[in-house]
């Protein structure tokens, strides 16, 4: 499964997102890539993760903003995040961040994967499956028009 994540942008379902932070509801409506958090058999009330992206499919030079979607987080306990960016998916990861989102710029043509680590002061915690995203060049090639005269 992780090796078909490369190309998530085609195959990723696209569904709004609900967002909770800091005990607050926020409802987040995105068209960016989710991939499912990794499920535990048998426990539907588990702490899972999601990352989601956005933009989806950013072009060089773009930002990306980089979210982490809790389900079951644990009542009257603050969060902590531990994000991690691994180039190629070669299985080099590298810690990138601590806050509740991630921004990040590729300035070419590159795919990054990346995970986050959720705990809780109650000892509670979930890493999420990677998301890769795919910085791709821009688009320049002009739009025709069409001939009025045909």
């Amino acid at each position: 499964m992780i090796a078909d994540v490369r190309h998530v942008r085609t195959q990723a379902r696209r569904a709004p997102t609900l967002l909770l932070a800091l005990g607050a509801v926020a409802l987040f409506l995105s068209t960016s890539a989710t991939v499912p958090a990794r499920q535990v058999p048998g426990d539907a009330a588990a702490l899972q993760v999601v990352v989601t992206a956005s933009p989806a499919e950013p072009a060089v030079g773009e930002s990306v903003t980089l979210s982490a979607d809790i389900a079951n987080a644990p009542a009257d306990s603050d969060p902590s995040y531990a994000w991690e960016a691994d180039l190629a998916e070669a299985g080099n990861w590298h810690p990138s961040g601590t806050d509740a989102t991630l921004s990040f710029l590729a300035n070419q043509p590159e795919s990054w994967a990346f995970r986050v680590t959720v705990a809780y002061d109650s000892g509670a915690s979930a890493t999420s499956e990677p998301l890769t995203v795919t910085w791709t060049e821009a688009s320049t090639a002009p739009r025709s028009v069409p001939d009025a005269h045909t």
